[in-house]
């Protein structure tokens, strides 16, 4: 069975320029690991959790600029488990809490790409989903347009999960550190992005959800139930890229 990852419509040039500048200013802090990155000692992902605000924790975990130690980013994501519930698989510097910015038009598609890699969508395209058993996990957002507040659209969270195959990895020359769990591309080589060939294990996709991000770096992969619904509904500012297969 194929697989797809989204992305915005590059075909359309009407949204080819991303009419919103969203951004977070609260982050998990960098982690130091001298295993898996002995020239730079530090390292930190761009994963996003708009509908989590961790209050919690102390300023001083919360600066993008941040660099801790294993052990400490450790308790903070035990802390951060007790809290949600799950084990969710957070990572260092992953941006969290309210979603904000400004949008140069309020005629926007039912998928937003205010930020480069997780789209928002319009509350009613949101809606239509739901309806056809497609729950999405969302938050409220603070997009202004002129000053004034623009609350047409919700942030939608796409979690992380481990996904390929170890031949996969092995493919596109990337290891996980056996220390921290970062998963590093250590040969670039002649070897391709991973933007197509993945192999994604098919037993390894979270039950219940429509979107997921591959921790590995692969970005976000749809499950057939989402991609059914937005074709059935015709909702707009949405594609579908084959990406790879599930095995």
């Amino acid at each position: 069975m194929k697989a797809y990852s989204i992305t915005w419509p590059r075909h359309d040039k009407k949204l080819r320029s991303i009419i919103a500048d969203l951004g977070y200013q609260r982050y998990l802090p960098k982690v130091i690991c001298l295993t898996c990155e002995p020239q730079f000692k530090r390292w930190g992902s761009l994963f996003e959790l708009p509908a989590f605000n961790f209050d919690f924790l102390s300023e001083k975990d919360l600066n993008i600029k941040s660099v801790v130690s294993l052990s400490e980013f450790q308790r903070i994501h035990r802390q951060i488990i007790n809290a949600v519930g799950y084990p969710i698989p957070v990572r260092p510097g992953t941006a969290f809490g309210l979603l904000s910015g400004t949008v140069s038009t309020r005629k926007l598609e039912d998928f937003l790409w205010g930020r480069i890699s997780v789209p928002q969508i319009d509350k009613r395209a949101n809606e239509l989903l739901a309806d056809e058993g497609v729950q999405l996990m969302t938050a409220e957002l603070d997009m202004r347009f002129h000053g004034r507040k623009v609350d047409t659209h919700l942030a939608i969270q796409v979690e992380p999960a481990p996904l390929l195959t170890q031949d996969n990895l092995k493919y596109f020359s990337i290891k996980i550190c056996p220390v921290c769990g970062h998963y590093k591309r250590y040969a670039i080589g002649n070897k391709p992005y991973m933007t197509s060939g993945l192999e994604i294990i098919r037993s390894a996709w979270p039950e219940g959800k429509n979107l997921v991000r591959a921790i590995e770096g692969a970005g976000i992969i749809a499950s057939q139930r989402f991609i059914d619904a937005v074709q059935k509904h015709k909702l707009t500012g949405i594609s579908f890229v084959e990406c790879g297969k599930y095995v």
